[in-house]
């Protein structure tokens, strides 16, 4: 049998079962707003079986510095 047009070895494989982490940004000189969109987002990630690293800043020339880390999604105040 010829497994190579099988769903295994397809890219419907990466899509379903391999998880991205997506990367999100946070920046708010209020921390409390910062906290409450990080409990929104750990839920959803709970709820969605997604995997987020979430990264928090409260000064805007922090965040700068770590764009290098490529975030997939930014939250700004």
């Amino acid at each position: 049998r010829d497994w190579s047009s099988d769903v295994c070895s397809s890219d419907l494989l990466k899509d379903k079962w391999v998880m991205k982490v997506i990367k999100i940004a946070i920046c708010d000189d209020e921390k409390c707003f910062i906290d409450t969109i990080e409990k929104m987002l750990k839920v959803y990630e709970k709820k969605n079986e997604q995997d987020f690293i979430i990264k928090k800043y409260t000064k805007p020339l922090q965040l700068m510095e770590s764009l290098k880390e490529e975030f997939q999604i930014f939250f700004l105040d």
